[in-house]
């Protein structure tokens, strides 16, 4: 009769409950749900492996990218996008104008994750702008604001990107834009561009509202041609943003515009940017502003020597 010593037994104990467990594990694991009809086998595979983060998914995915079925593109550069490194740059930069929404969509996944640095990038976010989907103006934008810090406002190659898609892009993210090119110093040829005759009124209210922020003197001129047009909002902003940028240096013609303006709208704005120039709560009393400029100018003028 054979003796088991106790610690054998312990440990026969030990592997019987590993191999219990291991057995019990694999009859519990989960089974991959049945393949969509409308999904090609090579779409599911590929799908499967970067579910388990298997390192094939990756190479799988790199020799489909320009698979014929928009499906199979779509997944290998969403798998590349997860899974993928730099070496896939040049294949998310090339699917930025993929005739398949889904590929596009994660063509700018991919370049926001591996190639946002590259000079290519910028030109595909600025194209990007001009789309009609969400993800693909979202991930436009993200991939503007990862752009490095330009040194010269007038070599800043995000603003010559954007200036060149402006009258292009979807007006509902203009506002973003141009915030985007506030933070960088170079917003100045974009706002130049808003403001020409022909821009849609959402991208010219945007850069009325970035010419304020950043005081672009060189805009004054032109805002007081858009101060006298026949949009009333566009002209009731204008007069704000004259006033901010300009302040007393335009008391002459603010108050010529409040004694011709009809407008009841831009007659206020009128009035509201007489007050912040001058600190004086005049109103409407055209005689009294001309009354308290010649003061300012009679303020100003030298003084005769004794």
């Amino acid at each position: 009769m054979i003796t088991w010593s106790a610690p054998f037994l312990a440990r026969l104990g030990v592997v019987s409950a590993f191999a219990a467990g291991l057995s019990f594990a694999q009859e519990s694991r989960p089974t991959m749900p049945p393949r969509p009809a409308d999904v090609p086998e090579l779409a599911w595979t590929i799908r499967i492996l970067n579910s388990e983060q298997s390192p094939d998914a990756p190479k799988l995915a790199r020799s489909h990218t320009e698979d014929a079925d928009a499906i199979v593109r779509a997944q290998a550069l969403m798998t590349l996008a997860e899974m993928g490194s730099d070496q896939d740059a040049e294949a998310f930069l090339a699917h930025t104008d993929d005739e398949d929404l889904l590929a596009r969509r994660r063509a700018y996944d991919g370049v926001l994750m591996f190639a946002s640095q590259r000079a290519e990038a910028v030109r595909a976010a600025a194209v990007g702008l001009t789309a009609k989907d969400g993800w693909i103006l979202e991930r436009a934008l993200l991939i503007l604001t990862a752009q490095s810090p330009c040194t010269r406002a007038s070599d800043d190659p995000v603003a010559k990107a954007i200036v060149s898609m402006l009258t292009e892009i979807e007006p509902s993210v203009a506002p973003a834009v141009f915030d985007v090119l506030l933070l960088r110093g170079s917003a100045t040829g974009a706002i130049t561009v808003g403001l020409r005759n022909g821009v849609s009124k959402p991208i010219m209210l945007a850069a009325l509202n970035a010419a304020g922020t950043s005081k672009e003197q060189t805009a004054v001129a032109r805002l007081k041609v858009l101060a006298i047009g026949r949009d009333p909002l566009i002209a009731a902003r204008s007069v704000k943003v004259i006033g901010d940028i300009d302040g007393v240096r335009s008391l002459d013609w603010m108050i010529d515009r409040l004694e011709t303006e009809k407008d009841v709208s831009i007659r206020d704005e009128i009035a509201i940017a007489l007050r912040k120039s001058t600190g004086k709560m005049i109103g409407f009393d055209v005689p009294a502003w001309r009354r308290h400029a010649a003061t300012l100018v009679a303020a100003s003028a030298p003084k005769r020597k004794k």
